[in-house]
């Protein structure tokens, strides 16, 4: 005999005899007529009421779930319960050890530990059983891992910290990239200056390459440019978005995201089909301070989304890093304010690994006295005359239109153009959009 859920769709759970779970995987069922049985709704494991007519699943159409599916299944309840954070969340599992035993627990037992009554009867929602597993199905045909609270494959550091999500949805190889490396999150402006990128894409190259994985938020500006940074290089770099695993923000970053998960990954505690929303991403921010051992701030404005993932790295007791900036620009007042008050003064990636636990920054510090990066040395002495005279007239900071170069250089037309693409290929130099051109760091 088969007790089901009150959800006549794909998806329903039910509980068969010999107290195994089975998923209801299509869309017909065969009704038992003429009896008025006790049926399963609300939470898992879940209370009993009288529900009417039991309704059976043909047998060959549903599957049972394990232990390990029904405490995912519970996990994503608990995310999607209405009034019940994180924080709350937390309180749960830390009180009841997990989630399903959350569920179990009592009215009385609940409102002990200090839920309010409107999050009891929350709990006890009865569409969220059907719900969650719908979630489930929606995050894996997305690609994604989905991990919860108190797990093993739970990343460690962001279980540490004060309110962390009930659940994390993962892409790629994000696990292995966050737990087997130091992680160093890079924010700033969606409006980034020249200097900005330049400074960001500098940092992340130099980090990545000495086996520091990169986190960022998938953002325009310094975001992005960190991203591409680490994973140019042959590095990892890890995204945290603010939306849903199946909703890449902006759109703009579509192919930026698929290296991601070619060289990293993309985790978000947000449930599938979540757009993107203002209210959105201060929680994202507290996420990537707390996967990282610390926080670089490289360009932001007065009371930007980067300074608060920067309060938030103080409040988990993460590092803060800030690049100095120009002092009469907006986007510079940020990261002077934190070096003010304490943050770390960046000028090369050297300045963030020497703040890394033991034994990452001696293992990196080890590393280089063996074997000194001459990469970029070579580069810039394995250069023509034509090439040299372009790179002085070139600056990291102000780009120069190719017509100021010609008269700077008083090169031709021709040679100018061979020495510019020259020095691209060779690192040192970027092409921007309007014939502008700057030296690379």
């Amino acid at each position: 005999m088969s007790r089901l859920l009150p959800a006549s769709a794909p998806g329903s759970l039910f509980e068969a005899s010999g107290g195994e779970w089975g998923l209801v995987v299509f869309a017909g069922f065969k009704p038992v007529a003429g009896r008025r049985e006790a049926v399963w709704v609300g939470s898992i494991p879940t209370r009993l009421r009288q529900f009417g007519r039991e309704t059976q699943p043909h047998a060959a159409h549903a599957r049972f779930l394990g232990m390990n599916e029904r405490g995912l299944i519970d996990a994503i309840a608990l995310l999607l319960a209405s009034g019940v954070g994180s924080r709350t969340g937390k309180l749960l599992i830390e009180q009841f050890r997990t989630a399903t035993a959350a569920f179990a627990a009592s009215r009385d037992d609940l409102l002990h530990v200090g839920l309010t009554r409107e999050q009891v009867e929350s709990l006890r929602d009865p569409a969220l059983p059907d719900r969650a597993w719908r979630e489930l199905g929606a995050a894996r045909a997305a690609g994604a891992e989905v991990v919860p609270l108190g797990s093993d494959a739970y990343p460690p550091m962001l279980a540490e910290t004060y309110d962390p999500p009930v659940v994390i949805f993962g892409r790629g190889q994000w696990r292995e990239a966050l737990v087997d490396a130091p992680v160093i999150a890079i924010v700033g402006s969606r409006r980034a200056s020249t200097y900005g990128r330049n400074v960001a894409e500098r940092i992340a190259t130099d980090l990545a390459r000495r086996g520091v994985t990169v986190i960022s938020g998938l953002a325009r500006g310094i975001d992005s440019v960190a991203h591409r940074g680490a994973v140019d290089a042959g590095g990892r770099s890890v995204a945290v978005m603010g939306t849903g695993i199946d909703a890449i923000y902006p759109r703009e970053n579509d192919r930026l995201a698929a290296r991601l998960l070619e060289r990293g990954g993309l985790v978000t505690e947000f449930p599938t089909s979540t757009p993107p929303s203002g209210q959105n991403f201060p929680f994202r921010n507290r996420v990537i301070s707390g996967l990282s051992h610390g926080v670089l701030v490289v360009e932001a404005a007065d009371r930007s989304g980067s300074l608060i993932t920067a309060r938030m790295a103080i409040e988990q007791g993460r590092d803060v890093f800030a690049v100095p900036g120009n002092v009469t620009s907006a986007t510079s007042v940020g990261p002077n304010l934190l070096i003010r008050d304490g943050a770390c003064l960046v000028r090369t990636w050297a300045d963030v690994v020497e703040e890394l636990p033991s034994p990452w920054r001696d293992q990196i510090l080890e590393a280089e006295r063996e074997q000194p990066a001459q990469a970029n040395l070579s580069a810039v002495a394995d250069v023509t005359e034509g090439e040299r005279l372009v790179l002085k007239h070139l600056a990291a900071d102000t780009p120069r239109h190719i017509d100021s170069l010609a008269d700077r250089t008083r090169l031709d037309a021709g040679s100018l153009a061979d020495a510019l693409f020259t020095l691209e290929l060779k690192g040192l130099a970027a092409a921007l959009p309007g014939g502008l051109y700057i030296r690379k760091l």
